[in-house]
C-alpha cells in the first residue's frame, strides 16, 4: 500500500506539471485563450438554436419530447466536453510525437507512456465551458418530469460507462499510429459520428442503429445514458454495454502494449 501511494503521488506531481506547462501555453496569447473560449461558447449556443429551430416546427422527434431530445444533444455535449477536457487532446497528437521523435524522450522516463502520453495535455478551453455544459443539462432536465433514483443511477452510470467505452475507442486509434502514422482522418471519423449520434437512436434506420451500436459503439457512447435516464434503456442492453466496455478497455490496452513493441524509434 505505501509503494501504491508513492507511484500515485508521483503520477500526480508528473500530471499537475504537465498540465501547468501546458497552461503557460495556452495563456501566452490572452487574445486567442478568449477567442477560443468564445468560439466553444458560441458552437454549443448553436446547437442549441438548431435544436430549438427543430421543436418551432413539430412537437416530437421519433417519439421524443422537446426535453427528452434536449438531453440526448446535452448528454453528448458534456461527454464530448470531458474527452477532450481529459485524454483526447493528448492521444490525438501522438502521430506528431511519433514523427518529431519526442516519443523516444517519453519512453526513457520512468513513467507509464500510456499515462504520459494521454494526460499531459489538460484542455483548459474545455474546462471553462464545463459550466455552459452543465446549465444546458439542467435546463433539459428543467422539462422532465422528475426521474426516480433509479433512472438517475442509471444516467450517472452510463455517463462514465460512455467515457470509458470512449477512451477505448480513442485509444484504440491512437495505437493505431504504431502500425500507420497517417491517421488523422480516423480521428476525424470519430468526432464526426459522435456528433452525429447527438440525436435519439431512433431517428436512424435500423441497420444504422445496429452498425453503431454493436460495431462503432457511437450510440453506447452518447445515447445510452439518456435512455437510461428515461427508462428506456432494456437490461440485456444495459448488461452487454457494461461487458462490452470493459472488454474493450482490456483489449485497447493490450493493443497499445503490442503497438509498442512494434514501434520503431524515429532516430533508427
Amino acid at each position: 500500500m505505501k509503494l501504491l501511494g508513492s507511484d500515485i503521488r508521483r503520477y500526480a506531481r508528473v500530471w499537475y506539471r504537465s498540465i501547468t506547462l501546458h497552461f503557460g501555453v495556452l495563456t501566452s496569447s490572452r487574445a486567442d485563450f478568449l477567442f477560443f473560449f468564445a468560439g466553444k461558447v458560441l458552437r454549443m449556443a448553436f446547437f442549441l438554436v438548431f435544436f430549438l429551430a427543430l421543436f418551432s416546427i413539430t412537437p416530437m422527434i421519433a417519439g421524443y419530447t422537446k426535453g427528452e431530445v434536449l438531453l440526448f444533444f446535452a448528454t453528448m455535449n458534456m461527454i464530448d466536453v470531458l474527452v477532450q477536457l481529459l485524454w483526447y487532446r493528448g492521444l490525438t497528437i501522438l502521430p506528431n510525437m511519433v514523427k518529431r521523435g519526442d516519443f523516444d524522450l517519453i519512453l526513457t522516463k520512468p513513467i507509464s507512456p500510456l499515462f504520459q502520453v494521454a494526460f499531459h495535455v489538460f484542455d483548459f478551453f474545455d474546462l471553462a465551458t464545463v459550466p455552459v455544459a452543465l446549465g444546458i443539462i439542467a435546463y433539459a432536465f428543467s422539462f422532465l418530469p422528475a426521474l426516480t433514483a433509479m433512472q438517475w443511477v442509471g444516467y450517472v452510470v452510463f455517463v462514465f460507462i460512455g467515457l470509458f467505452l470512449a477512451f477505448a475507442v480513442n485509444l484504440f486509434l491512437a495505437s493505431l499510429t504504431f502500425y500507420a502514422v497517417e491517421s488523422a482522418n480516423l480521428w476525424w471519423m470519430y468526432r464526426d459520428l459522435i456528433y452525429v449520434a447527438r440525436f435519439p437512436p431512433e431517428v436512424f434506420p435500423n441497420g444504422v442503429r445496429i452498425v453503431f451500436t454493436y460495431v462503432i459503439p457511437i450510440l453506447m457512447i452518447v445515447s445510452f445514458s439518456t435512455k437510461a435516464a428515461l427508462g428506456r434503456l432494456s437490461p440485456g442492453v444495459a448488461l452487454y454495454a457494461i461487458v462490452l466496455t470493459f472488454l474493450a478497455l482490456f483489449a485497447t490496452v493490450r493493443f497499445w502494449k503490442r503497438g509498442l513493441q512494434a514501434y520503431q524509434s524515429a532516430s533508427s
